[in-house]
């Protein structure tokens, strides 16, 4: 992508995905995201893991004796399982996890893409003002109107096809 401009921008989804990840921890230990009190103990120290990828999707995996349940159903242990914050998670099926301890990702990763967006188009703006080069100043006046919305446009489907879009 860029490439005539004088640059390669490579982000694939799936890189984005991973670099926008949250990992929470939840259980007794007192270094767990969502610490949980259990004085049955029923509940282990690291009980569980949610999974938040960078587009919003969730998982949970058990890394307990007495079990994580979604919807009353014991899910495998150390096994990312899809849920949905409507989903019923319990812990040890005694205790329910509390969605609203959660932080909700979706409108930080927009506000993130928004920010990655407006800052890859500023770069190949100002490459496409100096013809590719970085250090140059502008030898030419204004392009015309015209020519800066096909550029425009040629820049959205160029940043579309990374998996993020113009708002």
């Amino acid at each position: 992508m860029f490439e005539h401009l004088g640059i390669y921008i490579s982000l694939k989804r799936e890189e984005l995905e991973k670099m926008a990840t949250k990992l929470y921890t939840i259980g007794r230990d007192e270094d767990c995201f969502i610490r949980i009190q259990d004085n049955g103990q029923r509940v282990s120290r690291r009980h569980a893991t949610l999974k938040i990828t960078g587009n919003g999707k969730m998982f949970i995996a058990d890394h307990s004796s007495n079990g994580t349940f979604v919807n009353g159903m014991r899910i495998a242990s150390d096994v990312d399982f899809p849920v949905k914050r409507k989903d019923v998670v319990s812990f040890a099926n005694e205790i329910e996890l509390d969605w609203k301890l959660i932080p909700g990702r979706r409108k930080k990763l927009i506000i993130y893409s928004a920010a990655a967006v407006v800052l890859i188009a500023g770069v190949a703006v100002f490459l496409l003002w100096n013809n590719g080069c970085l250090h140059c100043a502008p030898d030419r006046e204004l392009a015309p109107a015209d020519s800066l919305n096909v550029k425009a446009d040629s820049l959205k489907m160029e940043v579309a096809s990374i998996g993020l879009e113009i708002l």
